[in-house]
């Protein structure tokens, strides 16, 4: 619990972390930002008791000590800057640096998730090796800056100027260089005299104004100036590009001097951008225009050697290092496992499922324990009924124990019965044979009937007179009505007993058909129909090929349906709920029967797209695509864990 509420302090420091606005919190004139810095005070203080606590408890230095763990050495890190902020606050001084130190309290987030503190564990166990490749990296790196500044240092620098002795009359102001119009993200870059480079000064388009190229000189500009005034001519105007002939080295790198190889430094943001694969074309562009169309060799080895060799290259001393920590927390735990299995006295212990297995398995045992309960409940209540019925059987022992024996023959399914409970040794022959169980209580009841009926007979024949014949003729007409009677349900039990073997059997036959290649391989030839039918559907399609798809999709819906009922049928719920696909493939059914009915209505025209799940449908037939997909969600957990670590370096930063 302790470890639980300092996690939920961490987690309130995130969030007001979060809340803090710079632009309206420097002053913290406003009640938000006093409740934040309440909050924050509070956090503080929790931090710093914690630290006290674990210090008094652990103590201070040593190995197994306070700050012998380095998780705990950046708790005390934390404090210990918290400490220095409140005491220039005491002292008026606004050091914003030692501010940003409690951004770093998140990160004790990690030392309180198991699983993301082995993550954090095996990325620093990874250094070492990624230091060996980063240096390989820094080397590489270092060649390709070396040979791009030999090769391109101020190259693309180079535009396109006018003439040093040209001359403008009038109050005409022309840019020093050629720029396009969009802006500086495209310059325009030519190539020197002495460089073989794509784009010369002659490659500049002429100017245009309202869409029309100009196709004036500047001797014609004075006089075709009023007449296109005047008339609104179009295309008369001056083409001012054309004078813009001369190639020279410029002051100007392009995006606003990023983008150049004039020292290593620079090189090296260009190297990095180029193997990040996101802009590096116009890079290239940039270096063919400017000096070579042969240069474009350079950036594909440089992508080659840099984004796809060096970078996959720390990705596989990561995954190496991954599967040597996890083999190595394998065997650690099988060796608990072992230990914990020699000091136990467990004898049968069984490997884990999956999450799905296990709570299905725990579900099945309350509904069965249920079911017991119920059955129990429902026998008692059959057993005080049936004494009701029968007073008459507590005038003699032998009935009353015959009694007893039914009880114990009804509870012959109950999980709680005791054989050795009973007193005579041929009720535990027949109570341990359940099929015996009707038959002894029939056998049972006629004995005590018999004994009853003799009672009464000599009791009569004390009395004497004239009644005696009269009360034996309905005392044996009772007693035929009461066989008549046992036989009747004799018979509907036969009935009963009849239709189980009857129903078992055509399970039995159903199983054998719905586990059958040919019934898989129709699904499986079914949904790839389905879904060249889904894939046939297109916009402004004829209206007979829609009315074509929407009975395929109702037929191909009852076939589905028609699959589920049959295994349902087959195999029982339980069973048919054990297998995941099989409650997908329900989810599909009700999902899709839902979509039909709310289609006839008018509406639920959302539902239409998980018809596309159908397609899902044929993992249960690929094994080796469903063993993809089992690899892919166990390491889900993993990929879950990773991602917490990632969000928190962003929130940090």
């Amino acid at each position: 619990w302790f470890e639980c509420v300092s996690m939920m302090v961490i987690l309130l420091n995130c969030v007001t972390l979060g809340m803090y606005q710079p632009c309206d919190d420097m002053d913290c004139l406003n009640d938000r930002c006093k409740i934040l810095q309440v909050f924050d005070d509070f956090i503080f203080i929790f931090f710093a008791m914690e630290m006290v606590l674990k210090m008094v408890a652990l103590g201070i230095f040593g190995k197994k000590c306070y700050l012998g763990d380095t998780w705990n050495r950046l708790d005390f890190f934390i404090v210990m800057a918290g400490m220095v902020e409140y005491s220039l606050d005491l002292q008026n001084i606004n050091l914003s640096a030692i501010r940003t130190v409690r951004v770093l309290r998140p990160l004790k987030a990690i030392n309180r998730v198991p699983s993301m503190r082995i993550l954090v564990n095996l990325l620093l166990d990874t250094l070492p090796m990624l230091g060996n490749v980063l240096l390989l990296c820094f080397f590489v790196f270092f060649i390709f800056g070396i040979i791009g500044v030999q090769l391109w240092a101020g190259l693309l620098r180079n535009r396109c100027f006018m003439e040093e002795n040209f001359t403008i009359q009038g109050d005409i102001l022309l840019p020093h260089y050629y720029q396009p119009e969009e802006d500086d993200e495209m310059p325009f870059i030519c190539s020197l005299s002495g460089d073989n480079g794509i784009m010369g000064c002659h490659e500049i388009p002429p100017l245009k104004e309202r869409g029309h190229e100009c196709c004036l000189d500047k001797d014609d500009y004075y006089y075709y100036n009023s007449v296109r005034q005047e008339f609104n001519v179009s295309g008369m105007c001056v083409n001012w590009n054309q004078y813009y002939n001369v190639c020279r080295t410029g002051n100007a790198n392009p995006h606003k001097g990023a983008i150049n190889f004039d020292n290593i430094g620079y090189a090296w943001i260009v190297i990095f951008q180029v193997i990040t694969l996101e802009g590096w074309v116009e890079i290239m562009y940039y270096v063919m225009d400017a000096h070579s169309f042969y240069n474009f060799i350079y950036f594909i080895l440089l992508i080659i050697v840099g984004s796809f060799f060096m970078i996959n290259l720390c990705l596989v001393v990561i995954a190496t290092q991954f599967s040597e920590t996890k083999q190595r927390e394998h065997q650690l735990m099988q060796e608990q496992r072992a230990r914990y299995l020699s000091s136990s006295t467990v004898a049968s212990y069984t490997e884990p499922g999956d999450c799905y297995e296990e709570i299905f398995q725990y579900v099945c045992h309350i509904v069965r324990k249920a079911k017991r309960r119920t059955l129990s409940l429902y026998n008692s209540l059959q057993d005080r009924r049936q004494g009701r019925m029968e007073p008459g059987s507590a005038k003699l022992g032998v009935n009353g124990k015959g009694q007893r024996h039914y009880r114990h023959c009804r509870k012959h399914n109950s999980l709680k019965y005791t054989p050795h409970a009973l007193v005579q040794p041929i009720a535990v022959t027949l109570t341990s044979d359940p099929n015996n169980c009707p038959r002894c209580h029939r056998v049972q009841r006629e004995a005590a009937r018999r004994l009853s009926i003799l009672d009464s007979a000599d009791s009569d024949q004390e009395e004497g007179g004239a009644g005696e014949e009269q009360g034996e003729g309905r005392r044996g007409s009772e007693g035929a009505a009461d066989l008549e009677k046992e036989e009747e349900e004799g018979e509907e039990g036969g009935w009963l007993r009849l239709c189980g073997d009857l129903w078992r059997e055509v399970r039995v036959k159903l199983r054998g058909i719905v586990d059958s290649k040919y019934f898989n391989r129709g699904i499986m030839i079914a949904i790839l129909v389905n879904t060249i039918s889904m894939g046939i559907e297109h916009h402004e399609q004829p209206e007979e090929l829609t009315n074509i798809l929407e009975i395929s999709n109702v037929v191909f819906t009852s076939m589905f349906a028609l699959e589920m009922i049959l295994k349902l049928t087959a195999f029982g719920l339980f069973d048919y709920l054990r297998n995941p696909y099989n409650i997908f493939d329900s989810i599909i059914v009700i999902i899709s029967i839902w979509e039909i009915i709310g289609q006839s209505d008018g509406g639920l025209s959302v539902l239409r797209t998980f018809r596309l799940l159908r397609v899902l449908k044929l993992v249960r037939f690929m094994p080796a695509l469903r063993r993809q997909l089992v690899v892919l969600m166990k390491t889900m957990d993993n990929v879950a864990t990773f991602c917490m670590l990632l969000m928190l370096f962003i929130f940090i930063f």
